[in-house]
């Protein structure tokens, strides 16, 4: 009997031990606070479909949670949910603290980060909690290579999302051996911050009326001073918006700056005109004129003091549509430049097709004017059949004295090169502009 009932007393505590284990183990599974799976489940997950992993960091978790006298976790936590299940239906989200976790079907990092993008947009209104108004902040890391183990995934999007904040980003791609694609996803990923925050401004580069020895134009010139990398290269992160088809931010950006600068200018010289470049991927893009229109109507500018310069026209669609939206815009009092001509498919026949007044003789030509005659007598070339057109005629790359001088000698209308000047900030053009002008250029 004392035997029996020690067997009984055993197999008893062994039940408790063990439903209690369940227990633990359960918990450990849930997030008591949000009732969502817990990180602890997702690490030891079996059932995690391949994808991409998304670490989302809420930067004041503890700010939000700490300003209500009632646990208000679970219900943040389902209003988070909602809105990732809106741009990732089906989403399984795991919580701990101030990450969330999620797996995504999506693989490539560009679709990854305009789908972040959008859930960002999603929540910058703000979110209700209790009948009250929150604004939420948050970075993401992104982990994109499903062999790996999960376990190591997982800690890999949580540094990641960690270093988002770091940076100021609101994408962070995990990194084991950097490559090309990353950066250009982070470059893409802090774009939109650095135009908000000021770190993207306008430059100015005068153009010379090699005639009147007067500036009477500039081009303005996007840049991009990154506190932590320093300047970046327009080429570089231009080329990537294009790639990507971010172009239209910037140059919505630099249309409204350059058309603001250039009201400020006007009491100095009545007849200056901004040239802003346009890249052949925005000619395809019907909105263009309502992009341009827009910024002018803002300020008030009258279109006759704004060219547009086409660049890329190798790439230029040649439909009736993308002609007759050009012929519009001339018609509203626009003026087009074509840039770079001479290079690529910047040549004569586009002279036929763009209505363009202005053509830009790019600086590989005029550079060795001085000594090449071979690029003298293109350059010459370039200037008499223009004027044969009617176009005006801007040469790039003026570098010293004797290139400007020959450029006039061919009755070139206008130039800049660093000999004028080098960009400028908008100050500093309107105090060229106040200067006489002759003593430093004749």
């Amino acid at each position: 009997t004392l035997i029996s009932n020690a067997l009984a007393d055993d197999t008893g505590i062994a039940i408790f031990r063990a439903r209690a284990l369940d227990r633990v183990e359960k918990a450990a599974e849930i997030n008591v606070a949000s009732g969502l799976p817990s990180l602890q489940s997702l690490r030891t997950s079996s059932e995690l479909q391949p994808g991409s992993l998304i670490a989302l960091k809420l930067r004041n978790y503890r700010a939000i949670t700490g300003s209500f006298v009632q646990p208000i976790e679970a219900q943040l936590a389902a209003e988070i949910v909602r809105r990732i299940r809106i741009t990732d239906p089906g989403a399984v989200v795991y919580h701990e603290s101030d990450m969330f976790i999620w797996s995504s079907v999506l693989a490539n990092p560009v679709d990854l980060f305009e789908h972040l993008e959008g859930l960002h947009s999603l929540v910058q209104n703000g979110l209700i909690i209790e009948d009250r108004e929150i604004d939420v902040s948050f970075n993401c890391g992104i982990e994109t290579q499903p062999d790996r183990p999960l376990a190591s995934r997982v800690g890999a999007a949580l540094q990641s999302a960690e270093q988002a904040v770091r940076n100021d980003e609101l994408v962070c791609l995990y990194e084991p051996a950097r490559n090309e694609v990353q950066w250009e996803v982070s470059l893409l990923s802090s774009l939109d911050r650095a135009i908000d925050n000021g770190e993207v401004w306008v430059a100015y580069q005068p153009k010379l009326d090699l005639l009147t020895n007067r500036i009477t134009s500039a081009e303005a010139l996007v840049r991009w001073t990154h506190p932590e990398r320093g300047p970046i290269s327009p080429e570089h992160f231009i080329g990537i918006a294009e790639e990507y088809h971010r172009i239209e931010r910037i140059t919505r950006f630099v249309l409204h700056e350059a058309v603001r600068s250039t009201l400020s200018v006007l009491p100095y010289c009545p007849d200056f005109t901004v040239s802003v470049n346009i890249s052949a991927q925005l000619l395809r893009n019907s909105g263009l004129p309502k992009i341009v229109f827009d910024a002018l109507n803002a300020y008030g500018l009258h279109p006759k003091h704004l060219i547009l310069e086409i660049t890329e026209t190798d790439r230029l669609d040649r439909s009736s549509a993308t002609h007759d939206m050009m012929m519009a815009m001339v018609n509203s009092g626009l003026q087009l430049s074509i840039d770079d001509f001479g290079t690529g498919n910047a040549t004569i026949d586009y002279l036929r097709y763009l209505p363009a007044v202005e053509v830009k003789i790019d600086k590989a030509f005029v550079a060795g004017i001085e000594r090449s005659q071979e690029d003298v007598l293109l350059v010459q070339s370039i200037i008499e059949m223009a004027h044969s057109l009617k176009r005006r005629v801007v040469a790039e790359g003026i570098e010293n004295k004797e290139i400007k001088e020959i450029l006039r000698g061919m009755g070139c209308d206008q130039g800049q090169g660093y000999y004028i000047s080098r960009p400028i900030l908008m100050d500093d053009l309107r105090t060229l502009l106040g200067a006489e002008l002759d003593r430093v250029y004749s």
